[in-house]
């Protein structure tokens, strides 16, 4: 049953509401920034180059900063500069530019960007239209 409320208080109750949505969308949204980082790191710890060791695959990292307004989530690989080589392909040390001796892209980063982004824009949808 809908409830009554005088004219004089309906902004405060309007504000309250709006008070409360703010609160469960600010929540579910966190979550599901959490839960898209989490997927981010474990696919790319699937689908990254092995090499001889595997420590590259394992150096996907999570880092997750919360605040009252926000949170926001970094992935990332311990090993600087390796996921741009790697993505992107390079020179060898012994090339003699990008046609002979070069080392060819592995693109893995991208593929898996793109379908965490668009899980994520899935989850926030069902977030604000709860």
């Amino acid at each position: 049953m809908p409830k009554s409320v005088p004219l004089d208080r309906l902004a405060s109750e309007l504000a309250a509401i709006l008070k409360d949505y703010e609160g469960d969308v600010t929540a579910g949204t966190a979550e599901a920034v959490q839960k898209a980082a989490k997927t981010a790191q474990q696919a790319l710890r699937k689908v990254s180059p092995k090499g001889a060791t595997g420590d590259y695959a394992r150096s996907w990292r999570v880092e997750i900063e919360r605040s009252p307004a926000f949170t926001v989530a970094t992935v990332y690989s311990t090993k600087p500069g390796l996921p741009h080589l790697l993505e992107f392909g390079h020179v060898s040390k012994n090339g003699t530019g990008r046609t002979f001796g070069d080392v060819k892209a592995i693109p893995h980063i991208e593929p898996v960007e793109k379908q965490v982004v668009e899980d994520f824009e899935k989850a926030i949808r069902e977030v604000i239209e709860k």
